[in-house]
């Protein structure tokens, strides 16, 4: 064959060829218009970001971050799309992380890039931010895209505790160390994980140690409070003592690795330790040559019985007096009382302080100093010694209960002598307040060192579980001090309250259907869409009741609707919540956009029956879409004559 018959041959399958792709490619973007489709997403599933402009799922740091662009058109992918990514990081004022980048899409319309998160906190730690761009059919398409970047799982803060779970940095040998760890995981679904905590003394002598495996952890950056208890033997040494916490993936037998650093928090061991507790001073102005009350509170601290002076001070180094505790024992406390004569001093302020001598080996002595409240010394006569206590205001939380609620009886007492006060107050409610001491008692409270001219507000409570019905004047009675004239203003009458009978409980019988929604808007026939829902008991007593579930393609006519499923719901307490799921099956189920539906079965003696059919959420079934060949081929060739001469013209024959 020549040389110029075998160019005609190429040309012409070439045009026959590019025939058959035009061809092809006008078949697939004349289908019906559904437009270009855009969007970017990474490949933590189930929560990639699918979606336009959906957040994704967290990644850790050294984690590889894969950035995919789906390209569509008309429901068809686009192969060879150009790309275009603009990544943001977290913002910060050290640096912040910007770049760029392009990929191309595959045969299936999908692009990707990738990246890692860095281990500087500071600048990778946070949200990211990413942007997609791509032009199609003469149409920018975009897609926004983000995920938060950190430790996926943080110990957020450790601190020490007593088994009230109170915080304390203080513990005696053979005491056991509360450890509160608040623990936070920053994914969307639940994660596991093992903490392993270890203790330390002060020679850094591992003393105890922890593994706690199995936690499960909330998603979405909800924070878990975990407890333990670590004993520390009394062979450890006093001092300084750490313990530390990190949380791992899986026990490192097993071949966990870290979630996060470990966190630690100092606390002291103690052998031997006194301190003191409180220095009240009684009154606190007086005139020159009165005596001022010391009452100082000591407490042992450590392990062993203690024998110790303590001493009372005014202007920090002048000594009031000096007293012995003998034979303290371990986590008790004692008060003792010092007198000081004011006759050595001038006019002025002086502040009151306490020291107790500190035993032998203690470490802590950091409250064995205590310095509380002035004492004001004035010089001229004294004054009018006045006595008397009054009750200001009586008040009550309400004014009309049921037999058997509580009654707070708000109370205001106020000393309007010049001496410090001690006295008791007795709150009644009276049915007949034409008879004298007919009363019924609620209560006595003790109002103590009430300093002249001062104020205290004291609450009462009444339980009325054996009051009989009717209308109580209240009333509140403060006892005689000594040397009290004045006792008009002791008792107070005023408020009333109206006691009636408790009314039958109100009987509800409702079962409510809270919300329903897919799975996925759109599937094709023969996929399973899965369909939550949530329920809720609103009435007072224990329900079980059932759960149909229905998608309609016609939401005009009531009751015309194919059946998903049934579920039952069993015992369910008031106020009690739960989730289901119904599976669809759409196999045999035709295109349309159908709306989905659950109606709960009214439950015996139910009248609100209005919340218990959800009509939401629609989903669109569509038709598997044929599966798409582009491939072309040349059968035969073949000419009209196998010998000519020069001139003649040949007839090349093209089966493709």
């Amino acid at each position: 064959m020549s040389s110029r018959l075998k160019v005609l041959t190429l040309m012409l399958v070439f045009l026959l060829l590019l025939l058959l792709i035009c061809g092809n490619s006008e078949l697939t973007f004349s289908a019906e218009n559904h437009g270009g489709e855009f969007d970017i997403f990474t490949q933590k599933e189930p929560f990639s970001g699918r979606g336009l402009n959906v957040t994704s799922d967290a990644f850790g740091p050294e984690e590889e971050a894969m950035i995919y662009a789906s390209v569509r058109y008309n429901d068809y992918p686009v192969a060879m799309a150009h790309v275009a990514f603009e990544i943001h990081g977290p913002e910060n004022s050290v640096y912040n992380i910007t770049f760029f980048d392009y990929a191309q899409t595959d045969d299936s319309g999908v692009a990707n890039i990738s990246f890692r998160i860095g281990l500087v906190s500071e600048i990778t730690f946070g949200e990211w931010r990413i942007v997609g761009s791509v032009y199609l059919a003469d149409e920018v398409l975009q897609d926004f895209l983000s995920f938060k970047a950190g430790w996926i799982v943080e110990i957020v803060s450790m601190k020490t505790v007593d088994e009230n779970n109170v915080e304390q940095t203080k513990f005696m040998k053979g005491e056991c160390v509360g450890i509160e760890l608040l623990v936070r995981n920053i994914a969307m679904i639940e994660k596991k994980a093992t903490i392993a905590i270890m203790m330390y003394d002060l020679l850094n002598v591992l003393v105890n140690s922890t593994q706690m495996e199995g936690y499960e952890l909330p998603a979405n950056s909800t924070e878990l409070r975990i407890h333990c208890f670590l004993a520390i033997p009394e062979w450890a040494s006093a001092g300084d003592a750490v313990v530390s916490a990190c949380a791992y993936t899986a026990p490192i037998s097993l071949g966990g690795v870290p979630y996060c650093p470990k966190v630690s928090k100092s606390f002291l061991i103690v052998d031997r330790d006194v301190a003191i507790l409180e220095v009240k001073t009684s009154p606190t102005v007086v005139y020159k040559g009165e005596t001022v009350n010391v009452d100082v509170t000591v407490e042992n601290q450590g392990y062993q019985v203690e024998s110790f002076n303590l001493n009372v001070y005014y202007n920090k180094t002048n000594l009031i007096g000096v007293k012995q505790v003998v034979n303290l024992r371990p986590d008790t406390n004692v008060t003792l009382g010092f007198t000081w004569n004011t006759s050595e001093v001038n006019e002025g302020f002086y502040p009151i302080s306490a020291y107790a001598e500190p035993v032998p080996n203690e470490i802590d002595i950091s409250d064995n100093t205590y310095v509380d409240g002035v004492v004001e010394v004035r010089t001229g006569p004294p004054p009018l010694m006045i006595h008397d206590v009054a009750v200001l205001t009586v008040s009550s939380s309400s004014t009309v209960v049921y037999v058997g609620e509580v009654v707070e009886v708000f109370v205001v007492v106020k000393n309007q002598g010049n001496f410090t006060e001690t006295f008791n107050l007795i709150a009644s409610a009276d049915l007949n307040t034409t008879i004298i001491g007919d009363e019924t008692t609620i209560g006595s409270l003790t109002v103590e060192n009430l300093e002249p001219n001062g104020e205290k507000s004291l609450v009462f409570y009444w339980d009325t579980l054996c009051v009989v019905e009717g209308c109580y004047v209240l009333s509140v009675l403060a006892s005689q001090v000594s040397g009290e004239k004045n006792l008009d203003n002791n008792l107070y009458v005023d408020g009333v309250v109206e006691v009636k009978a408790k009314p039958p409980p109100l009987m509800i019988h409702d079962v409510a259907v809270l919300s329903v929604f897919p799975s996925s808007t759109v599937v094709y026939v023969g996929e399973v869409v899965e369909v939550f829902v949530v329920v809720k008991n609103q009435g007072n007593f224990t329900e079980t009741f059932n759960l149909i579930a229905s998608a309609d393609l016609n939401t005009t006519i009531i009751g015309d609707e194919t059946t998903i499923g049934s579920l039952t719901v069993e015992n369910l307490e008031p106020n009690g919540e739960k989730s289901l799921v119904f599976y669809w099956d759409t196999l045999c189920v035709v295109e349309g956009c159908y709306v989905l539906s659950v109606l709960a079965s009214q439950v015996p003696s139910e009248k609100n029956v209005g919340n218990n059919l959800y009509v939401d959420g629609v989903v669109q079934v569509k038709a598997v879409p044929p599966l798409m060949i582009h491939d072309v081929a040349v059968l035969t060739v073949s000419s009209s004559s196998t010998v000519v001469y020069v001139g003649e013209v040949v007839e090349v024959f093209v089966v493709v």
